[in-house]
């Protein structure tokens, strides 16, 4: 069985140890009362191992005035002194507030059971009897040392706690969102006050109450982010964003939630939506009369050819005939007159050529008799004559004829390819090619110009030319792309035919009927 001496020793080392694992700490105070010098030196050698802060004071009096300014870790105190024994001086220490619960320790060569009593009834903790063992001093004085440095520990946590919690109080009050927090169960133990404003209660009332209240339909999900309806204290709703996380402290799980009304959102929300779809209802009329547009042009295309060929054609060729009968009949004309009547002849027959190309580029009369077969291979020659590009082709020499909308549109997409050939890319070679499958028939259109890159390095802008291209695919749900660099440009659209064919199925029978 060890010894107190030994235990205490135990005790001692076990103090050192800990401070020598948690590193140096700020000294503590330990004052030293005593009357006797010679008594005073002897306790401080026996604690100068301790590495604190000794205070020696050689009265009650000056103990009660280094306890006015200092706090203590514990206090060794003489009991008997002249003026005001250690007894009157404990009295008057624990009389203090602030000194109330310093730990004091007398020191005495009297083993009195009276002055025992009166010692732990004025609240010492322990007697040590002289002559006193420096050991048992030692390892007394350092469990003190030790319970004050934890006490000073729990202090500065409990101001830490404190700060962290008023900096999360102010956290919680500056958020723009409702804050509230919640047990694992849904019970309110905080709320700030935009959660007063938001939903009408004050904040008395919001604490002790189910979260359910204010949102019917709160669940317990971590992390939760939805949308959900929010109840106020007057029964209205409205749409709320709710984001859950879980904080977990010494009480257990809390919930952490932040509710935002997002009713001015969904208003804005529901404005865009109807902005939106009068603007989709906007742009379906325009493509509508887009589309009426180019029919339009198509058919007014198809009459003035038609008129031209027809009306037209006919009258120059009746003047034609007339002048020709005059040149061979009339022998009374001079030189003059006869040159005169050939040229006019001549400018004539040039006239109804320039005529006759107008009308078939307007509509190509094969376009409908024949199709593409026909037309494409006379409209490339023929605007070979005129620009000098060396077109070459590339298309099935039986393709069979295509629905009317289809081909009338492939060869309106071919026209303005070209023409934009001619006009823009400076190429003098081309290359179309027209490939027809089962249900739909692609046109490609490659030069190998300047290419259309806009100015600096910017996007190419796109003409009438080619947004009126791309309607007419569309509108027969075809598709449309232009792939251009500086070596050159194609233009690619795919038109499908299956459904064209039905209508214009469909178109014929109510011509028929």
């Amino acid at each position: 069985m060890s010894s107190p001496s030994r235990q205490v020793g135990n005790a001692h080392a076990s103090a050192m140890g800990r401070q020598r694992e948690e590193g140096p700490h700020e000294k503590v105070k330990i004052l030293l009362v005593d009357d006797n010098p010679d008594n005073l030196v002897s306790i401080e050698a026996a604690l100068e191992s301790l590495n604190e802060d000794l205070v020696s004071a050689r009265s009650g009096t000056d103990a009660l005035r280094y306890l006015l300014e200092s706090d203590f870790a514990a206090i060794l105190l003489d009991v008997k002194m002249p003026d005001m024994d250690g007894f009157e001086t404990a009295e008057l220490i624990r009389s203090r507030k602030r000194s109330q619960h310093t730990p004091i320790l007398f020191l005495t060569a009297y083993r009195n059971e009276e002055h025992l009593f009166r010692g732990y009834d004025l609240g010492a903790v322990d007697f040590l009897f002289k002559p006193i063992v420096p050991e048992i001093l030692r390892s007394k004085v350092a469990v003190f040392v030790e319970l004050s440095r934890s006490v000073q520990r729990q202090r500065k946590q409990a101001e830490i706690l404190a700060k962290a919690e008023l900096k999360f109080r102010s956290l919680l009050e500056a958020a723009p969102d409702a804050m509230l927090i919640t047990t694992a169960e849904g019970e309110i133990v905080l709320a700030n006050t935009r959660s007063d404003d938001m939903f009408g209660y004050s904040r008395r009332e919001l604490l002790g109450q189910s979260i359910r209240v204010l949102v019917p339909s709160w669940t317990l999900n971590s992390y939760h982010v939805g949308e959900l309806t929010s109840v106020c204290k007057d029964g209205s709703t409205f749409p709320s964003e709710i984001s859950s996380s879980p904080l977990q402290t010494e009480e257990g799980l809390l919930i952490t939630s932040a509710i935002r009304d997002i009713s001015e959102r969904k208003h804005a929300e529901q404005r865009i939506a109807e902005q939106t779809q009068q603007l989709h209802e906007a742009n379906r009329e325009l493509r509508h009369l887009s589309s009426r547009i180019v029919a339009i042009r198509d058919e007014e295309r198809r009459r003035l050819g038609r008129e031209l060929h027809d009306s037209q054609g006919q009258y120059l060729a009746a003047i034609k005939m007339n002048l020709e009968m005059i040149e061979t009949t009339d022998a009374a004309l001079s030189t003059i007159q006869k040159s005169a009547l050939a040229e006019a002849i001549t400018l004539l027959e040039r006239s109804m050529r320039e005529i006759r190309v107008i009308s078939h580029l307007l509509h190509p009369p094969l376009l409908d008799e024949i199709g593409l077969q026909a037309v494409v291979p006379w409209y490339l020659n023929s605007f070979s004559e005129r620009s000098g590009i060396q077109i070459d082709l590339d298309m099935p020499a039986d393709i069979a004829k295509l629905p009317d909308q289809v081909e009338l549109a492939v060869f309106r997409v071919l026209q303005e390819c070209l023409t934009n050939v001619h006009r823009h890319s400076g190429s003098k070679v081309a290359k179309v090619k027209i490939l027809p499958e089962e249900t739909s028939v692609t046109l490609e259109v490659f030069d190998r110009g300047r290419g259309m890159n806009g100015q600096n390095g910017s996007e190419p802008v796109m003409g009438v030319g080619i947004t009126g291209m791309r309607e007419r695919v569309r509108e027969l749900g075809g598709h449309f792309e232009i792939n251009s660099n500086a070596g050159g440009t194609v233009v690619r659209a795919v038109l499908p035919f299956a459904d064209q064919l039905g209508k214009q199925t469909v178109k014929l029978q109510s011509d028929l009927v």
